[in-house]
């Protein structure tokens, strides 16, 4: 059995005024939508409905709202009496669990299949995964060529692994979180202890991700979300006549067959496979998404 855990404990203080009075993960992505419901949903979506709330800073705030709108599942709180560092937040709540876990973190909004990610590091035998993504330039790529510019890409991914904020861990190896440590997070204490123990491996499968982290990135993910209704499968935005879906590897999209769908990125499977650049016209399809998919859609 596995359960959730969502890090909703630290101050932001990066994104003062507005963590003043409410945490981060209450700050709203469009209306009555916040961050921390995001972050249910994914667990909801993947049949895991065992959550814990690892809360500190305005837990009161969180506390009231789960107990409004989610009385229908099992969630529940683990208190930090002060932010201590996310090691203490996840040894708080793992001493009272004997089950596997999957950890999320709070300010990091992505789009994996946590079944699909679970499923993964069970069948490899893998203790702790982690899963990764490309590294996003924050400024626009050259190409040269004897000094002369070639190619211009904006703010492209690059081949560069990063974390991107959600952790699988065995209880076999829980006993490691309770060794002794001198520094307070996650990745300065016990994840360079199982890398050193050869114990951490990676889940690499394509995924928008968005951190949460400042003014800017919260202005982003909002005008992002002006356009985007999260689904059970991933995401559609834009226009009813036109736009963009995302679809999580392993999930299933049923197509409509007043549209014609472009795939952009990734496999569908049917009786046969969708690849990139590959359209879909006019049919009604229940597809199987193999990889990560990106489609744009637009109506006949």
């Amino acid at each position: 059995m596995v359960v959730g855990a969502i890090l909703c404990g630290g101050y932001s203080k990066r994104l003062l005024p507005l963590t003043r009075d409410i945490p981060k993960v209450l700050l709203p992505l469009k209306n009555n939508y916040t961050i921390l419901d995001k972050q249910i949903r994914d667990f909801k979506i993947s049949g895991i409905d065992t959550i814990y709330l690892l809360v500190g800073y305005k837990k009161d705030k969180i506390i009231k709202k789960i107990k409004k709108d989610y009385s229908n599942l099992e969630i529940k709180f683990s208190i930090e009496p002060r932010p201590m560092g996310t090691l203490f937040a996840v040894k708080n709540f793992w001493k009272d669990v004997e089950d596997d876990i999957i950890v999320k973190n709070g300010d990091t909004i992505t789009y994996y299949n946590i079944k699909d990610f679970y499923e993964y590091s069970k069948s490899n035998n893998y203790k702790s995964t982690i899963s990764v993504g490309y590294m996003k330039s924050t400024s626009g790529v050259l190409e040269l060529e004897n000094n002369r510019i070639i190619n211009f890409i904006e703010k492209p991914e690059l081949n560069i692994f990063v974390n991107t904020g959600m952790y699988y861990f065995s209880n076999s190896i829980k006993d490691l979180f309770f060794e002794n440590y001198d520094k307070k997070n996650l990745e300065e204490t016990v994840f360079l202890k199982l890398i050193k123990e050869n114990l951490m491996f990676a889940y690499l499968e394509y995924s928008e991700w968005y951190p949460v982290d400042n003014h800017k990135d919260y202005e982003e993910i909002k005008k992002i979300y002006k356009v985007r209704k999260d689904k059970d499968y991933g995401y559609i935005e834009g226009k009813k006549g036109n736009g963009k879906i995302f679809i999580m590897k392993n999930k299933n999209f049923i197509t409509n067959k007043n549209y014609i769908y472009e795939i952009k990125k990734g496999i569908l499977k049917n009786r046969k496979e969708y690849k990139e650049n590959d359209k879909i016209v006019g049919k009604e399809l229940n597809l199987l998404a193999l990889k990560s998919t990106i489609l744009e859609y637009y109506m006949l």
